[in-house]
């Protein structure tokens, strides 16, 4: 290649990057969710949200990808998908009822002790997951004592502890805060 010449990428590197590209904006759920360093009794709490069960579509330039509610005993194995990839298990997921509002909780089935938290709500066969922008973990400290934020990376949200103080806080600004929006939808496979 000489000097100034354009540069012309491999054409499977960028397809195996687009599908990276896709699972990780298929599970932005993780990503814009809050990380829990400790479930407290609330993965004890948890149940089986029955609307939850079975599969899910989201769509993408590149094809439909996925995500499995697979019921095993008192919890859900999730499992996501890109097009063309193989299923990967996410973890195990309960949900957690509370102000009216459900709050997933996805943990390593290995250490039910840390896990990620986020809500949604399932309307007329469509999963909408819902993410806080973390500046809004200033706001949620300033109306609460609960601790939201996390030190390490502010951009980050994060609970110490997950108790009825830090579901509070996250209800009362799930409840007035404009900026939490839909991460993302899917749509329930017949």
């Amino acid at each position: 290649m000489t000097r100034g010449s354009p540069v012309n990428p491999d054409m499977k590197e960028i397809q195996k990057f687009m599908r990276g590209f896709y699972a990780l904006l298929l599970i932005c759920i993780l990503s814009a969710c809050i990380e829990v360093k400790d479930t407290g009794e609330y993965w004890a709490k948890g149940t089986i949200d029955p609307a939850l069960e079975g599969q899910w579509t989201v769509q993408s330039k590149d094809g439909p990808g996925h995500l499995v509610f697979t019921k095993d005993g008192p919890q859900y194995h999730l499992f996501t998908a890109a097009p063309k990839e193989p299923d990967k298990e996410e973890g195990l997921l309960r949900t957690i009822e509370y102000g009216g509002h459900k709050f997933a909780l996805l943990v390593d089935p290995k250490n039910t002790a840390y896990g990620k938290l986020w809500p949604y709500e399932v309307k007329d066969g469509t999963l909408n997951v819902f993410g806080i922008d973390a500046t809004e973990t200033k706001e949620v400290n300033a109306m609460t004592d609960a601790d939201i934020q996390n030190k390490e990376h502010p951009s980050a949200p994060m609970i110490e502890k997950l108790d009825e103080r830090s579901l509070q806080a996250l209800v009362k600004i799930y409840e007035t805060s404009p900026n939490w929006a839909p991460g993302f939808s899917a749509i329930k496979v017949k």
